[in-house]
């Protein structure tokens, strides 16, 4: 999940992760646009496998508007929430 050099990154969920508490031993938190707040951060299954290194003006965007920057939407393949077996 923590690329060398970017401290936040979007999931395939949309959800902004904040890996900076990383480097103390501590989990990572997501932003809770709701509550407006930084939380503990609870992956789903495989959630931290298809993360995407965001820059901090893209996360400083993302916590102003709750939108992805457009170098953001285009940098990873959205995959299926559905996993189930037909």
């Amino acid at each position: 999940m923590v690329t060398e050099g970017h401290r936040y990154s979007i999931s395939r969920k949309g959800r902004l992760i904040d890996s900076d508490p990383l480097r103390r031993g501590e989990l990572p938190l997501v932003w809770d646009p709701d509550h407006r707040k930084w939380i503990d951060l609870e992956l789903t299954f495989g959630e931290h496998m298809d993360t995407v290194p965001i820059t901090d003006e893209d996360a400083e965007h993302f916590l102003k508007t709750g939108e992805r920057s457009g170098r953001t939407l285009g940098s990873r393949v959205e995959m299926s929430e559905d996993f189930s077996e037909g």
